[in-house]
């Protein structure tokens, strides 16, 4: 997850250096608040999961579904850059592996005991 944060940073300073420059749109600026904000999220669902939370598991798996299936979506399109297939399936890779980290056997005791701490 915290991977996945850190692209989403990444791609958020990409966003407003495209729109400093000039060549990218005011959409740009909206999809770099979202990018920050769904960072945000994650890193704070990955520290409550390893508090213990049971909580966090909800955002991060949504997260992965989107993530999944947007990947899908650009492993489809015709003509595109040679990277984005690679890109898509490195993103639907991780997803499909945070996923399983995060409804794995150990991770679910993990939180169903509250990490081994009381509240």
């Amino acid at each position: 997850m915290l991977l996945e944060a850190v692209a989403l940073v990444a791609g958020a300073v990409w966003a407003v250096v495209e729109l400093v420059t000039g060549r990218a749109t005011a959409t740009g600026a909206g999809l770099a608040v979202f990018a920050l904000a769904v960072a945000a999220v994650l890193v704070g669902a990955g520290r409550a999961l390893r508090r213990g939370s049971r909580r966090a598991r909800g955002p991060v798996l949504t997260w992965q579904l989107l993530q999944a299936a947007t990947a899908l979506t650009l492993l489809g399109i015709d003509g595109a850059p040679a990277a984005l297939p690679w890109g898509a399936a490195v993103a639907l890779a991780l997803a499909v592996g945070v996923a399983a980290a995060v409804l794995s056997p150990p991770a679910l005791r993990h939180t169903l005991d509250g990490g081994g701490r009381e509240g």
